[in-house]
Parts: C-alpha cells; sequence; structure tokens
C-alpha cells in the first residue's frame, strides 16, 4: 500500500510542477502587430447635357430641358447641294421668314437603365437625351447642341453599340417597323473638332461595337471635368415622306480609358 501511495505522490508532483510550467509560458510579454487597409474605389460617370436655345440669347451654356433652333433652307438655295449639309452649306440653313411655319426642337434630359447590373446606371446619371423634332417638311429642320461630359473620376472612351431607326405609324411611336434608311441628313456645325465628327459621325456610319476614333487608333477619350461640346444641324431631305413618324435611337457604351467596351 505504501508503494502505490507514493506512485501518487510522484503523479501529483509531475502535475503541479507542468501547471507551474503552464504559468510560466502564459507569464510571457508579448505584443500583437495588426495591418489595416481601407480600400475605396473610383467612380465613372458619363453624362450628356442639351444647352436650349432661344431667339434672343442663342444657344444657352448651361444645361436643361428646352428647345433648339428651328432652321430651313429658304428659296434660291442649291437644294440638293444644301440637303448634304456639308462644309460651307452648314450656313446655308437659317432663321426661318416672318410668318413661315417653323419646326418644333425640343430636348430633355433623363436616365437610360434600371440601376446597377453590367449598365453601371444609377438613379441619378443624365444619360439619355430625347430630342423631339415636329412638323419638318424638306429641307427644314432643326440645329441642337449637346455636350457629352465626366462627372467621375476615370477617364473613359466611348463605343457605338447599336443603332435603331424605325418607321411608326402615329405621333405615340409605339406602333413601329425598322426600316434602312433615315430621310434627313446631319452636319456639323464647321470648325468642330474630330472627337465630335467621331461621335455623331458613327450614327451614320452604323459602325457598331466598335470603339469610336478620332483618328485610326486614337479613341475620343473624356477626362475628369471636361466636356465635349457639339453643335449639328438635323435635315429632312426627302419628299416622298409627308405626314411620317419616325423613331432614331443611337446607344454608346462609355468605358474606362485601359479596357475594350466589352472587357479586358
Amino acid at each position: 500500500m505504501t508503494r502505490a501511495f507514493r506512485h501518487t505522490g510522484v503523479l501529483m508532483m509531475l502535475a503541479v510542477v507542468a501547471l507551474g510550467l503552464v504559468g510560466a509560458a502564459y507569464a510571457l510579454w508579448y505584443e500583437d502587430l495588426t495591418l489595416t487597409a481601407n480600400v475605396s474605389t473610383a467612380k465613372l460617370d458619363a453624362d450628356v447635357s442639351f444647352h436650349p436655345w432661344t431667339p434672343a440669347g442663342g444657344f444657352s451654356s448651361t444645361s436643361g430641358n428646352g428647345n433648339g433652333h428651328p432652321v430651313v433652307a429658304q428659296v434660291g438655295a442649291n437644294a440638293p447641294t444644301v440637303a448634304s449639309l456639308l462644309g460651307s452649306d452648314y450656313a446655308a440653313f437659317g432663321e426661318f421668314p416672318s410668318g413661315k411655319p417653323a419646326t418644333t426642337c425640343a430636348g430633355a434630359i433623363g436616365t437610360y437603365g434600371t440601376g446597377g447590373g453590367v449598365n453601371a446606371n444609377d438613379t441619378v446619371d443624365n444619360n439619355q437625351l430625347s430630342l423631339t423634332l415636329g412638323g419638318l417638311y424638306p429641307y427644314a429642320g432643326c440645329e441642337f447642341e449637346i455636350d457629352l461630359h465626366n462627372d467621375g473620376g476615370i477617364p473613359f472612351h466611348i463605343a457605338l453599340t447599336s443603332v435603331t431607326l424605325q418607321s411608326c405609324t402615329d405621333n405615340t411611336y409605339t406602333s413601329c417597323t425598322n426600316v434602312p434608311a433615315a430621310p434627313w441628313s446631319i452636319g456639323l456645325a464647321p470648325g468642330s473638332n474630330a472627337a465630335c465628327t467621331a461621335f455623331l459621325g458613327a450614327i451614320a456610319t452604323a459602325a457598331v461595337n466598335t470603339q469610336i476614333n478620332s483618328a485610326p487608333n486614337t479613341p475620343v477619350q473624356i477626362h475628369d471635368g471636361q466636356d465635349l461640346v457639339c453643335r449639328f444641324k438635323l435635315i429632312l431631305d426627302q419628299a416622298n415622306v409627308e405626314n411620317s413618324f419616325f423613331k432614331f435611337s443611337a446607344v454608346y457604351r462609355a468605358f474606362q480609358w485601359n479596357e475594350a467596351p466589352y472587357g479586358p
């Protein structure tokens, strides 16, 4: 019996020594080091503006909803040349004489897209421009001034992703079918920069799914706080579209400067 108690005493002593060693380990000095990274992402925000026109003040320097400038080619102009709106012919479309019925020209800014997702459209984006032209007849039309600008921190490039032209049954523009060509010509104001020519010229060529370039392999790029202001005239140049209704839509994509329109 004495030997059994002796073994028990040894075990108890070993347990006490073990607990002492554990206490010594927990008594060691130590210090934790931490690393914290606060990360924020930039904002890509491409917006479009409409500059209203008034007879007294011309085109406004500020954006908003309003009217464009009604223009017409008067008797004596070389109609086939004027209708092309090329070069110096731009000025041949001027003011409607007093008492003559002018076309109606209006523009409004809205939001394109439903928010979130791949389109990255949010509810505060001014990224849709709606132009309404009414009462057009041959060699009458409208002049507009718009600008595309960067309200984010990332320079962006532009691509034209879709163009649709439809003929509609009435002025509700709800029952429409696709047509191959538009009965109007578009012309840029003399002295327009290469970026405006590329931006609006892409519509005429309907070269969709491609990056818009102001020169070969030189994409149109708009930096933070930069405006691309473009003035143009749109003139009805066909006589066989009396009492007709058309709906035209061009969709562009703005994408970060170091990416292609559809990803790396």
